[in-house]
């Protein structure tokens, strides 16, 4: 029984180390939701913009809702990655509105000030919410 129940609770972190897992989850009807599932980032750009006096780093695109209903949207994390592969900067993009529509598309834009150095790169992905309580 204990381990039954520990198979329950804990699924998302048995998904994460054996991921063949998932099908079995779902197919017993314990999907096990990850954070911006049904949600696609679409036409991304990045580019260097002088604003205001200063060089700024802006990125723009859209999130795109593949499912038939409405959608939480999540915050985006962004990493701004230099020509040697590391971590040059990184920061949170508030998610532009609370929901995306069935099958919807919304636009968001950040920016930040531009890192020192090149940036070659900039990945982006779906992250949990921050606690509002803290």
């Amino acid at each position: 029984i204990i381990f039954l129940l520990w198979g329950i609770l804990d699924r998302k972190a048995i998904i994460l180390h054996h991921p063949d897992m998932e099908s079995f989850y779902d197919r017993v009807g314990l999907h096990v939701y990850f954070v911006g599932e049904g949600l696609t980032l679409s036409g991304v750009r990045s580019e260097l913009r002088y604003t205001d006096g200063i060089m700024k780093l802006v990125i723009e695109g859209s999130i795109i809702n593949t499912t038939a209903k409405n959608q939480k949207i999540p915050d985006i994390m962004a990493l701004a990655i230099g020509a040697d592969g590391e971590i040059m900067q990184s920061w949170q993009i508030d998610a532009p509105t609370a929901m995306v529509a069935a099958n919807g598309e919304t636009p968001f834009e950040s920016s930040i000030n531009a890192p020192k150095g090149m940036v070659a790169n900039v990945n982006l992905k779906f992250i949990e919410p921050k606690n509002v309580d803290e």
